[in-house]
């Protein structure tokens, strides 16, 4: 999935929220083989604040796209 920022994403708890950052980074697969080996991964900073005025981070695959904010209404 290819997030811009800007773009509008869907969180698994239905409210949508406009993608302010992307940040993109290797994790490590759990558990660790051999080789050591990593996936690519994305996370989003929201533009809105959680708990306590925390930033709202969330991984690419705990969200769904939206394309725009006149697909958001419906």
């Amino acid at each position: 999935m290819i997030i811009n920022i800007g773009d509008y994403v869907r969180i698994p708890s239905g409210d949508i929220f406009q993608v302010e950052e992307v940040i993109a980074r290797w994790k490590r697969k759990i558990p660790l083989d051999g080789g050591g080996r990593v996936s690519p991964r994305l996370d989003l900073i929201l533009n809105e604040k959680g708990f306590r005025g925390r930033t709202l981070r969330i991984a690419e695959y705990q969200c769904s796209y939206v394309q725009g904010m006149a697909t958001c209404g419906g």
